[in-house]
């Protein structure tokens, strides 16, 4: 992640040397793609489903070991990016050290949008996307920060992603939570905020990019003897 106020969830978490030093990132499932106005069903293993708001660069170009100063020539534009979170598989998988895996990979919300970095020059200053981003569940404001807070910039995260490696035109990078952009901040920041439920609608507005809009369909095949969920 690289919004410091997400990382360190508002001052109350003090983060590793490795954190400033790395523009840190996982891999996700690219199977569970979901555009604007879909239904998201609500993962079955889940009772703490969290939102977060993400900026995401689409590549248009193939590298690899790109260097920082030429990464944007690498980015066809960017896009708004949910990254659906269960928060209790999350916690449980990431005290093994390990994951996140299923707490992650049961659905990304893309869209509306991919806005090319030419349209998008206004807001591009220092390596960084400057744009205002919002966030409503059923209509009420639950978020309002800007994208401009990155602490790595868009290049050094593509630097690091194709150090060694490779990438490819159609990879999708999240920049990571906005600062304010998922539900344990909108807490913090006294909006009145709480898990996800069926039917709720989450609204994502991003400056330049466009509104992604997703309602919260029931769970499928619910279990509450799921084997792999926390212990009672």
């Amino acid at each position: 992640m690289v919004y410091e106020g997400h990382a360190n969830a508002g001052g109350t978490r003090q983060l590793s040397d490795a954190w400033y030093r790395l523009p840190i990132f996982y891999f996700s499932s690219p199977l569970r793609i979901f555009g604007p106005e879909e239904a998201v069903p609500y993962p079955s293993a889940s009772e703490q489903l969290d939102y977060e708001l993400e900026l995401a660069a689409v590549i248009g170009r193939e590298g690899s070991n790109v260097a920082e100063a030429d990464a944007f020539a690498y980015i066809a534009g960017f896009t708004i990016f949910n990254d659906w979170s269960c928060r209790d598989l999350q916690r449980d998988e990431m005290e093994a050290r390990l994951g996140p895996a299923k707490g992650k990979d049961s659905a990304t919300s893309l869209g509306p949008w991919v806005v090319t970095t030419d349209e998008l020059a206004p807001y591009i200053r220092d390596g960084r996307l400057h744009v205002r981003c919002t966030l409503k569940v059923n209509g009420v404001q639950w978020m309002d920060n800007n994208g401009g807070l990155m602490y790595h910039t868009w290049g050094a995260m593509i630097e690091r992603a194709s150090r060694d490696s490779r990438i490819a035109p159609g990879d999708v990078l999240g920049g990571g939570t906005v600062t304010g952009g998922s539900i344990g901040e909108a807490m913090r920041n006294g909006f009145p905020a709480r898990y996800l439920e069926p039917g709720d609608v989450v609204e994502i507005e991003v400056e330049g990019l466009g509104v992604l809009r997703n309602t919260l369909a029931p769970k499928v095949n619910p279990d509450p003897n799921y084997r792999f969920k926390a212990p009672r």
